[in-house]
């Protein structure tokens, strides 16, 4: 589960993954939006808001607490 410090009762299911170009960070539900790190090349254009979130907490499967630290993601364009 992940959320951000202001709204901890908010909190949604995601994945955490690293690769070589970094950690990637993919939410589902409200509350948190995809997060990347780093920076993604070339964004979808349904994505136009670039925000970086100074943290953002998880858990990870096996319980140890998780910090996200300047965590950047692409949130989706408001309808």
């Amino acid at each position: 589960m992940w959320w951000l410090p202001d709204t901890p009762d908010s909190k949604v299911p995601g994945t955490l993954s690293y690769s070589p170009d970094g950690l990637k960070l993919t939410v589902y539900g409200r509350g948190l939006q995809p997060v990347l790190m780093p920076a993604a090349a070339g964004a979808p254009s349904v994505f136009t808001k670039w925000e970086v979130n100074p943290l953002a907490h998880g858990e990870l499967r096996d319980g140890r607490p998780v910090t996200l630290i300047s965590a950047a993601g692409l949130w989706p364009c408001p309808s």
